[in-house]
């Protein structure tokens, strides 16, 4: 029996009706979900929706080799279809990444609503969509939004429409089809399991609801498992990619987890901040709960919801984007604590408290750096007209080759601890012409400020090898020191033309605006004159270097 009361304030004032209460939270939703989809044109792309995208590029391609958390590849397959680069497909993709937050939003209202009056469920979704990283990634072109949208919605099922086979088979498909988006689908574990038990409890411990609530669980991992083979099936592997993928996944696994302090503590702490109202809500929900007059088993299914904001204490990937998964369900639990809010304080005041920073972050916003973004991209395929095997961060050129893993924390750990010359090795294999100077661990070791973030055989390989051509292209190149005289060695064959003077290679003799074809390898280098000369990859001199000035192209997460 449901235990949500009419909603009525007490105090000296005359009460409000539920329904004239809950405009105020439904004008602040609207106007937050405008403002973002002014963000999905004007913010700039985050690191992870290039790497996204080029798993979908990959897959067109036949370069995808991970059949495991890429379905979204499969699913968005018809964005290379579409005109424009790489930044103008992923604001197509936006678009249906903030349709997907709006269904969230309806599914956090609508279990809400299982266990609170219209208005606290209202305050509860605006405590979601009003959270600071919600707020700004919500949008954003990642698995996780599919996951969350999906997961939120079997919960609706599970916990408002009648427990038979249909239902149970609609829930436990949506399940399996999230957790194909993204494994950590299974942190949702909790809330799930306290809907389970209401759900039993309210049929009186039948043992036939036990069989059907079974029945969902192993529902969920058979279509998982067939979603799986299904995709994999229809991927055409490349062994090169496969593994290099291979080797991506078994990383990500191995640094999941941790024991100890959280690795984005203060990213944690710094979103928590700016989202005062919230924050709060959530510290009080667990005493609310506690103290409601709901039934033992509605308190444990919100308890269920809530606890996945745990999951901060030992899963590792928890940046800022994050928290547009985990806190759909914590918000759920908040319900409690606005049923007691909105008896003490205005619901304009109430949802001022949750809005205020929310509209402060939008009026803050750096909205130059997605326009720089697309700028570098199309500079850079002017300068590379036919794609390229190159090195960066996130791969921002999804059509050239990039031969080099991510360079998040976790993953130069991993790098680091396997001891192993990836960029040298990578070097040694293909020719290598470009690299993109897009991530501060790049510049670091490619300007010499700070070289313990790779093996000492990689910076030798990096700094040896890249000049840097304008900002944010490095070319395979080489800056000739004057009176230079002995073996080279260089790990980019090819063409180069020499700019700025004379020089001897292998004892030939060449001057200004000369090509000179380099084998891997060690060459014999004179300079006799005066003055450093450069070796530059021959097929960019000439062409237009369109790149725009210098500055960032990431915003802080």
């Amino acid at each position: 029996m449901r235990s949500a009361h009419l909603y009525a304030r007490t105090g000296p004032r005359a009460a409000l009706p539920d329904a004239e209460s809950a405009i105020w939270p439904s004008v602040a939703i609207a106007l937050l979900l405008i403002a973002q989809a002014v963000m999905v044109h004007t913010r700039a792309i985050n690191w992870d929706e290039f790497w996204y995208y080029s798993q979908i590029i990959g897959f067109k391609d036949g370069r995808l080799g991970l059949p495991l958390q890429t379905f979204h590849a499969r699913a968005f397959a018809w964005l290379t279809l579409l005109d424009g680069n790489g930044v103008e497909q992923i604001v197509v993709a936006r678009m249906v990444m903030l349709a997907l937050e709006l269904a969230t939003l309806v599914a956090i209202f609508l279990l809400a609503r299982r266990f609170a009056d219209l208005a606290p469920s209202l305050m509860a979704t605006l405590a979601y969509v009003s959270f600071s990283y919600v707020f700004q990634n919500g949008f954003s072109f990642r698995a996780d939004p599919f996951a969350t949208c999906l997961l939120m919605w079997s919960l609706v099922v599970l916990t408002r429409a009648p427990i038979n086979p249909t239902s149970l088979l609609l829930a436990s498909t949506l399940v399996g089809l999230a957790g194909i988006f993204t494994i950590k689908s299974i942190l949702f574990l909790p809330a799930f399991a306290g809907m389970a038990w209401m759900r039993w409890r309210e049929a009186d411990q039948s043992p036939r609801m036990a069989l059907l609530l079974v029945g969902f669980a192993i529902m969920s991992a058979v279509c998982f498992a067939l979603l799986y083979a299904f995709h994999r099936t229809g991927m055409p592997l490349a062994p090169a990619s496969a593994g290099h993928g291979a080797r991506l996944s078994a990383n990500a696994a191995q640094y999941m987890f941790f024991v100890g302090k959280p690795p984005n503590a203060g990213m944690a702490l710094k979103g928590l901040l700016l989202s005062p109202g919230t924050t709060v809500a959530i510290l009080a929900a667990p005493l609310l709960i506690w103290h409601s007059s709901m039934q033992s088993e509605e308190k444990l299914a919100l308890a269920g919801m809530g606890s996945i904001i745990l999951t901060l204490l030992f899963y590792r990937n928890t940046a800022s984007y994050y928290f547009v998964f985990m806190l759909a369900p914590v918000s759920v639990s908040l319900a409690p604590v606005m049923t007691a809010v909105l008896k003490k304080v205005r619901p304009s005041v109430a949802t001022a408290a949750l809005s205020a920073s929310t509209i402060f972050l939008f009026a803050i916003s750096n909205h130059a750096v997605l326009a720089r973004q697309s700028a570098v991209e199309e500079g850079v395929r002017r300068l590379f007209p036919t794609p390229v095997a190159y090195f960066d961060h996130a791969n921002t050129l999804p059509d050239f080759d990039k031969r080099n893993l991510l360079l998040m924390p976790w993953a130069m750990q991993a790098y680091r601890d396997a001891g192993v010359p990836h960029y040298r090795q990578e070097m040694e294999r293909r020719p290598i012409p470009l690299v993109l100077e897009n991530w501060w661990v790049l510049s670091d070791v490619l300007r010499a400020t700070d070289e313990t973030q790779f093996l000492p055989a990689d910076v030798a390989a990096l700094q040896s090898n890249y000049i840097e051509w304008q900002w944010p292209v490095w070319v395979a190149g080489r800056q000739i020191a004057p009176g230079a005289n002995g073996q080279q060695e260089f790990l980019v064959p090819g063409e180069y033309r020499l700019i700025g003077g004379e020089l001897a290679v292998d004892g030939k003799s060449f001057t200004q605006g000369d090509t000179i074809t380099l084998t891997r390898g060690y060459h014999r280098i004179v300079n006799p004159g005066r003055n450093a000369v450069k070796l530059i990859w021959a097929d960019i001199v000439g062409r237009p270097r369109e790149l725009p000035p210098r500055g960032p192209l990431w915003v802080p997460l």
